[in-house]
């Protein structure tokens, strides 16, 4: 309740009135709280910035199952904020966000294995995740796409396209990215009744 009773006050771009709870929930172990309160510490909003109170709520938020911050938690580790660079920890995190189907982290993730960064190189296992993001819409992984498709191998191509295929999101934690369901003080409520 505390970290819905904040959004409503973040919509209304009210921070005094949406940070002390967000503070709240995050305490409480509410992860999307405490995503959006270490995305507030990361831009300055309402709060000092600052980028190791950041990654320290972001993580904790990722570790809950929070498939955003497990994308913020990679580039954190990628780029060095708020604590130490560590390039092997991003491709595990944008591996974990990629799996749950989060864009970014696919296109990411590809880059990380065609590149060799924080991995070993394997341009195989970078046109698996370039595809799946191709297959998102994403334009700049049609192009890696069409330019690894020409330096491997047919044979690994048709692999690779194989296993996109059969490929499925993993379902996400509805309570930790911020899907709570009807709640008792808005049953009743004419949208929700329509959902349903």
């Amino acid at each position: 309740a505390q970290y819905q009773l904040a959004q409503s006050y973040l919509t209304q771009n009210d921070l005094d009135a949406a940070i002390p709870l967000l503070r709240r929930a995050a305490l409480k172990g509410a992860a999307p709280a405490q995503y959006d309160l270490g995305k507030l510490y990361e831009q300055g909003r309402g709060v000092d910035q600052d980028m190791i109170e950041a990654r320290n709520l972001i993580t904790k938020a990722a570790e809950a199952g929070h498939v955003g911050a497990m994308y913020d938690l990679a580039l954190f580790m990628a780029e060095g904020e708020g604590g130490p660079l560590d390039e092997a920890g991003a491709v595990e995190w944008f591996s974990k966000a990629a799996d749950h189907g989060f864009l970014d982290a696919q296109y990411n993730l590809g880059v990380m294995y065609a590149e060799g960064i924080g991995t070993q190189q394997d341009l195989a296992e970078a046109l698996y995740w370039f595809e799946l993001a191709t297959r998102k819409g994403d334009s700049a992984a049609a192009l890696e796409v069409r330019n690894l498709t020409s330096r491997l191998p047919p044979e690994t191509v048709r692999e690779v396209m194989e296993a996109a295929d059969v490929w499925s999101e993993l379902p996400s934690i509805a309570l930790a990215n911020g899907r709570f369901g009807a709640q008792r003080w808005n049953t009743g409520n004419p949208l929700q009744v329509q959902a349903v």
